[in-house]
């Protein structure tokens, strides 16, 4: 009987052993994948910044360029303008199409890569 009870006590201790350091296999896989998304999310914000400043930039000389082809910088800003306007009025059109195409690629993608990438750790 005693045999028994120390058996089992010494099953109860390994079971939570086991239980304490799965929670812990988890935290630190949380911590990990957690990680590496904000990073992620840090790269993507970095170039989208950059590439707003470039598009910004590069929207101002062709409208600069236009105005002077043209012969008025008023009618330049305006094309850019409308060009942008017939843009967004076509993402709008189309917004459930590209939300469903685009961004599901990307957020798979990155999701998939995350996963393959903490495998081979």
């Amino acid at each position: 009987m005693e045999e028994q009870k120390i058996i089992i006590e010494s099953l109860f201790e390994k079971v939570e052993n086991y239980t304490k350091t799965s929670i812990e296999l988890y935290k630190l896989k949380f911590i990990g994948k957690s990680s590496s998304l904000a990073a992620t999310v840090l790269v993507y914000t970095i170039l989208i910044i950059a590439l707003l400043f470039f598009v910004s930039f590069f929207n101002i000389a062709l409208a600069l360029v236009l105005g002077k082809w043209i012969g008025s910088y008023f009618l330049g800003f305006l094309v850019v303008a409308v060009f942008y306007l017939v843009i967004s009025c076509l993402v709008l059109i189309f917004r459930d199409k590209i939300s469903k195409n685009i961004l599901e690629t990307i957020l798979l993608k990155v999701l998939v890569t995350n996963n393959k990438s903490n495998e081979k750790k």
